[in-house]
C-alpha cells in the first residue's frame, strides 16, 4: 500500500538539496580558486624561474594589483600575478557565496530565525573583508 508523502519528507528533501547547492558552491569555488592560482603560478615560473631571486629588498605587491578591478583587467591582459591574485580572491569569495547562498536558501524556505542569523554572519564576513583593517 502507497501512501501519501507526509510534510517532514519535502522538508527532508528541501534540506537535501539545500545541502547539495552549497556542497556545488565551495566545491566549484575551491575548483576555480585552484586553477586559476595554479595556472598563475605556473606561468609566473615559466616567465620568470630562470630570474635569481633577491630576498634582500622587499617588494610588496605591485601597483596594478592593489584592487580588484586591477585584478581583473592584469587577468585579462594575461598578467600571471594578477591571475594568482584573482585564484585568491575566488578563495576569499567562496565562503561569502556559501553564506549568501544559505541566506536565499532559508528565505525560500521562509525560515527567518535562520535568515536572521545568516545575514548576520554575512554582515561580518563583508565588514571584515570591507571596512576592517
Amino acid at each position: 500500500m502507497t501512501t501519501a508523502g507526509t510534510p517532514q519528507d519535502g522538508a527532508v528533501i528541501a534540506d537535501q538539496r539545500m545541502t547539495t547547492i552549497l556542497v556545488s558552491v565551495l566545491r566549484i569555488g575551491a575548483a576555480l580558486a585552484a586553477t586559476a592560482t595554479v595556472l598563475g603560478g605556473l606561468v609566473l615560473l615559466w616567465r620568470h624561474g630562470g630570474e635569481p631571486a633577491d630576498y634582500h629588498l622587499f617588494q610588496g605587491v605591485q601597483a596594478g594589483n592593489r584592487t580588484v578591478g586591477d585584478i581583473l583587467a592584469g587577468t585579462l591582459t594575461g598578467d600571471p600575478r594578477s591571475l594568482v591574485q584573482l585564484g585568491i580572491l575566488l578563495l576569499i569569495a567562496t565562503p561569502v557565496m556559501r553564506v549568501m547562498a544559505s541566506m536565499v536558501g532559508f528565505v525560500i524556505r521562509r525560515d527567518w530565525a535562520f535568515t536572521f542569523v545568516t545575514s548576520l554572519a554575512l554582515v561580518g564576513l563583508l565588514y571584515g573583508l570591507l571596512v576592517a583593517t
